[in-house]
């Protein structure tokens, strides 16, 4: 399994918990591609939302983000 930075891991944790909530609740989905996308398409992912994106795809194989 692909492992984070400690960076990382010290920001988000070892779980995508806390990785998933922030994301959903600064406005992303998750998609059955298990990529991260913004309904409103408005911006690109600000730095820590980025941060945690970059943690569920290095730590967890999350796909991206479209």
């Amino acid at each position: 399994m692909p492992q984070a930075s400690t960076h990382l891991r010290k920001e988000w944790g070892v779980y995508t918990t806390e990785a998933i909530n922030y994301l959903e609740n600064h406005g992303w989905i998750l998609t059955r591609q298990w990529q991260w996308k913004r309904l409103d398409g408005r911006r690109k992912p600000r730095r820590k939302e980025w941060r945690a994106m970059c943690f569920l795809i290095e730590e967890w194989d999350f796909g991206g983000v479209e």
